[in-house]
């Protein structure tokens, strides 16, 4: 799934799937889903029958983790009896990892990571990733719910190859992609034809924390389907040399031979000849799908 939140008519034009609505009618859902998109919906505080029956397929619940578990699990059964395939969307910031822990039974379908406050440095992000993959599917998300949005069109092209690359979901607030649109359309695109490369577990990080330039891996560590390179620092070059990679997805010597450079837009080459990528100070991050 990728989702946008709001906005359907946008969300359609930019090639996502769902959008999330934060309230409105139930007459809103039909008009939304007539752009071909499945409708979400912020938890209402009372009944949820009237936006079922209007087609919404599923719940964004946020501050889960303020909710009891078996109330979770009371609402979510009751709704899947009469509606099976509703989806419930967990977000839990700012939770103590033990609060995470007790809606593991309670029948989500994803939850949210909380990737997007990453400094693509620091080592949480695998901790973080186990804890929310034991919900369910993990979202990723381009900018914290409550801001800061990133600063510069640079800063939001990282934060988007984030996103849209590290889990099997993604979303998005419409008004991030400004100055950006071709590459959401053309990610969302990506995800449509090579859906085998988001499937599975989020990826892992696989160069070592704070290292200058910031590699993670999705798939297994012998045979990964995606690499992400990403320079933490925008606004300086950082060379990365070929074993950086190598040595974390179970390769050897000093090419990358069974990639590909998939980047559209020339944002970053891994050269295996020299041993070294060039990420530039305009162009800091790039992903690379496994060759077939």
């Amino acid at each position: 799934m990728t989702g946008a939140l709001s906005g359907p008519a946008r969300a359609h034009a930019l090639g996502f799937d769902a959008v999330a609505l934060a309230g409105g009618r139930p007459g809103d859902v039909g008009r939304a889903a007539a752009d071909g998109l499945g409708v979400l919906l912020d938890l209402p505080a009372g009944g949820f029958e009237p936006w079922l029956e209007a087609g919404v397929v599923g719940f964004c619940c946020e501050a889960a983790h303020e909710r009891p578990p078996a109330s979770w699990k009371r609402l979510i059964t009751g709704a899947r009896g009469r509606y099976p395939e509703t989806l419930f969307l967990a977000f839990t910031y700012g939770a103590a990892p033990a609060m995470v822990a007790g809606l593991s039974e309670c029948g989500f379908d994803a939850a949210a990571s909380s990737s997007c406050w990453w400094d693509f440095r620091a080592a949480w992000i695998d901790e973080d990733a186990a804890r929310v993959a034991a919900l369910g599917e993990v979202i990723a998300l381009t900018e914290p719910p409550s801001g800061p949005r990133p600063g510069t069109e640079r800063a939001r092209r990282r934060a988007l190859m984030l996103a849209a690359h590290y889990a099997p979901l993604w979303m998005m607030t419409l008004g991030f992609e400004a100055g950006i649109e071709a590459e959401v359309v053309a990610v969302n695109a990506r995800r449509r034809e090579q859906p085998e490369l988001f499937a599975g577990p989020p990826a892992r990080l696989v160069s070592a924390p704070g290292a200058e330039v910031t590699v993670l891996a999705r798939g297994s560590r012998g045979a990964p389907r995606l690499v992400l390179a990403v320079n933490p620092n925008p606004d300086e070059a950082s060379a990365l040399p070929a074993e950086a990679v190598l040595l974390g997805i179970g390769g050897a010597g000093g090419t990358l031979g069974g990639f590909k450079r998939s980047s559209q837009h020339d944002r970053c080459r891994l050269i295996g000849e020299t041993g070294q990528a060039p990420l530039r100070e305009s162009s800091n991050q790039a992903s690379f799908g496994a060759a077939s």
